[in-house]
């Protein structure tokens, strides 16, 4: 949040380049305002995605609007998956067999919300 500030977005756009990059390393001029601040280990970690818990999620009672988007009817009428084939891997991932489904089940979700939203225009549920 903190970068999101717009001064703060004014003032790094005036940086010349040459510190904001340096060789390979990202955010030179950040890193070295903070070092003193920061442990180094944090300070020159590598960069890590954004982790969400989906795979507890999907073993979870799923929101009224994901089971709708993942029910046969909607699946069947959107086209774009074999509801039995998406129904087996949910059932499978609950079951523990495969947690490797919730990324497939995820995306599933993520394209019928898309569909959704914006090729129906219905808007966010």
């Amino acid at each position: 949040m903190p970068f999101l500030d717009h001064e703060l977005v004014e003032l790094t756009a005036q940086i010349p380049e040459h510190l904001k990059l340096r060789g390979w390393q990202e955010k030179y001029i950040l890193r070295r305002a903070l070092r003193g601040v920061l442990p180094p280990e944090i300070l020159y970690r590598r960069k890590r995605g954004l982790q969400t818990p989906y795979q507890q999620w999907l073993r979870d009672p799923l929101p009224a609007f994901a089971e709708d988007l993942l029910s046969t009817d909607r699946l069947r009428d959107k086209g774009y998956f074999v509801p039995s084939v998406v129904h087996t891997m949910l059932r499978q991932h609950r079951e523990a067999r495969s947690a490797w489904h919730g990324a497939l089940l995820m995306a599933v979700l993520a394209i019928q919300t898309w569909d959704e939203l914006f090729l129906q225009a219905r808007g966010p549920y």
